[in-house]
């Protein structure tokens, strides 16, 4: 037991892991389908502060979608595009027109927040009785290199 203790040995922070148990749970709990597309190179390229915001960015987005939406389907996406990775949360829910909606509700000023916080950008798509499409843009450093 002390060894196990003193151990440097962490298990490490698996987004995939994370976003298929958040999924899992939710569908339990509620009668939507979820399914989840992960790119390994996006999880690879992430540090663990920025899987951890986006599970927990992902978290209120499937509470939006339960709560409000009254979605059947959402599609979770992470994936590796250029100097970025895109999160995406996109649902066939209700909708809501997002100049005069919700999208100025705490929720989404959480998940603007946390996706700040990890030098990204949110962008929210909905139409009235077609659905929402969360989006999240975490902007990757460049590498420097000595000439």
């Amino acid at each position: 037991m002390i060894l196990s203790v003193e151990s440097d040995r962490v298990d490490p922070f698996r987004l995939i892991s994370e976003l298929q148990a958040l999924a899992q749970t939710v569908e339990r709990v509620s009668e939507v389908r979820i399914h989840v597309r992960v790119d390994q190179a996006a999880e690879d390229i992430l540090t663990d502060e920025e899987a951890r915001e986006l599970v927990t960015i992902t978290r209120e987005a499937l509470n939006n979608c339960v709560r409000h939406a009254c979605a059947s389907r959402i599609v979770i996406s992470l994936r590796h595009i250029g100097p970025r990775v895109q999160l995406s949360i996109c649902d066939n829910g209700s909708g809501f027109d997002v100049e005069h909606g919700s999208a100025k509700g705490i929720g989404f000023a959480h998940m603007r927040d946390r996706v700040r916080k990890i030098g990204g950008r949110l962008n929210i798509q909905s139409t009235v009785g077609r659905g929402t499409c969360i989006i999240a843009d975490v902007y990757l450093e460049p590498i420097l290199t000595t000439v």
